[in-house]
């Protein structure tokens, strides 16, 4: 699998899933970004939450670089575009890394929660307190 992409209804919330390794679906990454800057097109009001996950064999280091080297702060669809938020989401030892090195080089905060539905809760609860205020 490339990569899964699905918006849910009635709510500024995409869950997606990427394929491992990242090398081998490099070349699909496009496509992808693609596909979730037409959904943060139509996300009103801003942000959409994007969460991360993985599918396939453990991630590897190499696979956090190539993730991160493909958010650049000029695309519409990168989690360092500020009408994105992305979240982290599984247990794979390497994401702790992400979430530093994200911070680290493309100063962003990224949460990682352990399973979908702490990140769904996390989310939800993000997108009513900052309807409140």
């Amino acid at each position: 699998m490339v990569y899964c992409l699905q918006k849910l209804p009635d709510e500024p919330i995409a869950i997606l899933t990427i394929g491992l390794p990242v090398e081998r679906y490099i070349s699909n990454l496009q496509s992808l970004q693609t596909d979730v800057a037409r959904l943060v097109l139509v996300t009103e009001p801003p942000p959409l939450y994007c969460l991360l996950t993985w599918r396939g064999p453990s991630m590897a280091f190499s696979d956090v670089l190539l993730w991160l080297e493909e958010q650049r702060f000029d695309h519409p669809s990168s989690i360092c575009d500020p009408r994105v938020q992305g979240v982290l989401v599984g247990t794979d030892p390497m994401l702790p890394i992400a979430v530093k090195r994200a911070k680290a080089h493309l100063y962003i905060d990224l949460p990682h929660l352990p399973s979908l539905a702490e990140a769904l809760a996390y989310v939800r609860s993000e997108i009513s307190r900052s309807a409140h205020s």
